[in-house]
């Protein structure tokens, strides 16, 4: 299925740990671009310096092709997650050890299958990472889902399970590709292969 963001506008807001300033920094990215932006809230909270500060507004890398998103989140430690809608995948960035770029960003899973359109990202307060997908884009383009199939899925993982054998593993090791959420066997089961 060939499906095309053209004109969308700003999806994916994430807000980093508290800064030594006090403040917190906001990334967000449009959905029909592949780039991030980030902006101190600092600058938010403040009409005058909002209005006079177009400059604060930083232009960060771009994911790259496919890299369209319209979730992220970023936990207490500053390790973002984000989804990539291209390619039915979910990816993460460690923005307490790599600048913001393509080459620091690992790919946590994806499934033609089971991730079809994930939709939303979160981390919880005991560090799991809970993803949903449905299959909006087959709703667009055929107005209808197939009652037959599954078309919501609810997915959870612990975080350290996620970045297992990603760049963003916190003392990154090379493993063996790794399907997190175990979609072929159990929807629920998390399996690895090492």
């Amino acid at each position: 299925m060939n499906f095309q963001w053209i004109e969308e506008g700003i999806f994916g807001m994430a807000l980093s740990p508290i800064k030594a300033d006090g403040f917190r920094t906001l990334f967000f990215s449009p959905l029909a671009s592949h780039r991030e932006f980030a902006v101190s809230t600092k600058i938010l909270r403040d009409k005058t310096l909002a209005e006079n500060s177009y400059q604060e507004f930083v232009a960060l890398d771009e994911r790259g092709h496919g890299g369209h998103t319209t979730a992220t989140f970023m936990d207490d430690n500053g390790l973002m997650f984000f989804n990539l809608i291209d390619q039915n995948a979910v990816g993460c960035w460690d923005s307490s050890r790599h600048p913001y770029h393509q080459k620091y960003h690992g790919l946590v899973d994806q499934d033609d299958v089971g991730l079809v359109f994930p939709s939303d990202v979160k981390v919880d307060r005991h560090q799991n990472l809970w993803v949903v997908s449905d299959r909006m884009p087959v709703f667009l383009v055929a107005d209808a889902l197939d009652p037959k199939d599954i078309n919501f899925r609810i997915y959870s993982t612990s975080v350290a399970n996620a970045v297992r054998g990603t760049v963003c593993e916190p003392e990154y090791q090379q493993y063996s590709s790794h399907n997190v959420f175990g979609y072929d066997n159990d929807p629920f089961a998390i399996t690895y292969v090492k």
